[in-house]
């Protein structure tokens, strides 16, 4: 088209980079995060051991309740009014996708992590509409082959008692 041109090579790093971070990074930290909550409450590992259909919607709830990226900058568009605050056009804000995961209108005890949660798929962890992660279908793919592959091999897959475990730093710890 009119006005198009192939990205330069600095574009097109930029872009690599990018797709290794969105395909690598967070699909780390969604198979760490669901596994973390499943092992600190071993009766869920050995829900997931006893039923392993439970593993698509255990892969869902590690999304709501521990969001790989818990949130992105955005640049408001137009003025805009939200639950009464106002929000001009150009500001920079934060949409914090962790939080509205743990909204307790939407979800019941949002702070427990469950297998069997009948919405857990109703997380924003990959965006809404048309900011909906383009790899969300692979995430979720790897997650819960990962999840299989460790409930065949080590189903006796434990924590180590009295561990002290910390997250990565990341924009909101």
């Amino acid at each position: 088209m009119d006005g198009e041109r192939p990205l330069d090579d600095i574009e097109l790093n930029a872009l690599l980079q990018q797709l290794l971070f969105a395909g690598h990074e967070t699909t780390t930290n969604l198979l760490s995060g669901t596994l973390l909550s499943l092992l600190r409450e071993p009766d869920l590992w050995r829900a997931l051991l006893a039923d392993p259909s439970l593993v698509p919607n255990a892969v869902e709830e590690g999304l709501r309740q521990d969001a790989p990226i818990p949130g992105m900058f955005r640049t408001v568009t137009q003025d805009v009014t939200i639950a009464g605050v106002a929000i001009p056009s150009g500001a920079r804000i934060f949409l914090a996708f962790a939080s509205a995961n743990r909204d307790n209108r939407m979800f019941a005890e949002p702070e427990r992590f469950d297998v069997h949660r009948s919405n857990a798929d109703k997380h924003l962890s990959f965006g809404h509409g048309i900011h909906y992660c383009v790899g969300a279908a692979l995430a979720k793919l790897e997650a819960r082959m990962g999840l299989e592959v460790l409930l065949a091999r080590l189903p006796k897959l434990q924590l180590v008692p009295d561990q002290s475990l910390a997250y990565l730093p990341s924009l909101i710890n």
